[in-house]
């Protein structure tokens, strides 16, 4: 046989090996997703009650029967939550064998709960409210939780919270989306030097509000400023290490294209998503509250979970990296 021969034949060798391993990594990111989950997983992050005691203020009593019961919901240890939604990575990168690539990845969960203002319901005095403006009179409205899926009508007034699975340098990043696809410029909106003076170190556990309720308005209103406006698209990092190049100012900060763009391409993986059975409706709470106002605080594994668990695949030593989206009905 021939040299030549012998050559062609180790590339053709070469080349089936790839083929087969890219085969198998792309069956195996296209197999479904586990249909249920509970909370333990995510519950088991945070830290336990005794261990935090730090910032952790007198909190009103509950004594309407009915918002017992409804706390009682968001604080199940064993709260169900459904598939909703499976995002691809945008660029899957292929490097390696399947079996190095498994060895490299860790399963992640990430809280998101969405917050749609309502006027405060006579069983709910404890639950925190934050000023409205109706008109030229201001009136107190407290928060209710939403689902990943719900599509905000013109004037709603939202918020999120974002809760924390691992410690490290939380960036989030906001952009119009619109339905021919596009998406408008985006903004840096945490950190800030408004909010916690700028330190953006998290810890599991730690809740973060957007916007903060300390802002002069703490809330976004739902304003299309286009026709074909469809929602906002938000994309939360955590990383080991500062990202390089920021400078902080007291307001959010533009932030170009083609880092966006690098940064989702770099380090985003497919993303599951998972609402809860239950909760929609119920008021922000006291816990939640007091945890998000209290930068040392971190919410305890008895109190509230997220309304919604996004579940990624990860790298230890890379960004976390969360993209989702909340969506405007074009009605």
């Amino acid at each position: 046989m021939s040299k030549n021969s012998i050559f062609k034949q180790i590339v053709l060798l070469i080349f089936c090996c790839l083929s087969l391993t890219i085969s198998v990594w792309a069956q195996e990111d296209e197999k479904p997703a586990t249909r249920e989950i509970s909370s333990l997983d995510f519950q088991a992050q945070r830290p336990k009650a005794a261990s935090v005691s730090a910032g952790v203020a007198s909190l009103p009593k509950i004594s309407n029967v009915k918002r017992k019961k409804n706390i009682a919901v968001v604080t199940n240890a064993k709260r169900r939550y459904k598939l909703i939604n499976r995002v691809a990575a945008r660029t899957p990168k292929i490097s390696g064998t399947v079996k190095t690539i498994k060895q490299t990845l860790k399963t992640e969960e990430f809280g998101v709960t969405f917050w749609r203002l309502r006027p405060v319901a006579a069983d709910e005095t404890d639950a925190p409210t934050f000023a409205v403006k109706i008109g030229n009179a201001a009136e107190e409205w407290t928060a209710e939780r939403v689902g990943s899926t719900t599509n905000f009508q013109k004037g709603d007034r939202v918020r999120f919270t974002v809760e924390s699975s691992r410690s490290g340098f939380l960036y989030i990043v906001n952009r119009e989306f619109y339905a021919d696809g596009t998406t408008a410029e985006a903004d840096l909106i945490f950190p800030t030097l408004r909010t916690r003076g700028g330190d953006n170190r998290v810890t599991a556990g730690s809740l973060i509000e957007i916007p903060a309720s300390t802002d002069s308005v703490p809330y976004f209103t739902i304003k299309p400023r286009r026709a074909d406006y469809a929602g906002e698209e938000i994309a939360v990092i955590i990383s080991p290490v500062k990202l390089p190049g920021i400078e902080l100012g007291l307001r959010a900060q533009k932030v170009n294209r083609e880092t966006v763009e690098k940064w989702l391409r770099d380090w985003a993986t497919t993303l599951d998503i998972y609402d809860a059975e239950d909760g929609e409706g119920i008021a922000y709470t006291a816990n939640e509250a007091n945890a998000a106002a209290v930068q040392s605080r971190a919410l305890t594994q008895e109190e509230p979970l997220p309304q919604t668990i996004y579940r990624v695949q990860a790298r230890p030593d890379a960004p976390l990296v969360v993209l989702f989206r909340m969506n405007a009905d074009r009605r």
